[in-house]
């Protein structure tokens, strides 16, 4: 999880800018804590339980970008 004990927090492995586009450089070994976020890309689509899809949203909200919506 490097780069998360720093401010601004921000995963050294996202690549991008944030509100414009973003990926991450480690998506296929991503770490445990990615991995159980809840938000998976699979088969084309993203697919999120509804309190994942809130707490996603919550990070959404602190970087002013858009909301998903359920």
């Amino acid at each position: 999880m490097g780069g998360t004990r720093q401010k601004p927090v921000r995963c050294r492995a996202l690549e991008g800018e944030i509100g414009v586009f973003v990926r991450c450089a480690i998506y296929d070994r991503r770490p445990s804590p990615c991995r159980h976020f809840g938000l998976q890309w699979i088969d084309g689509q993203w697919m999120v339980d509804d309190e994942q899809l809130k707490r996603c949203n919550s990070a959404r909200k602190r970087w002013h970008l858009t909301l998903i919506a359920p």
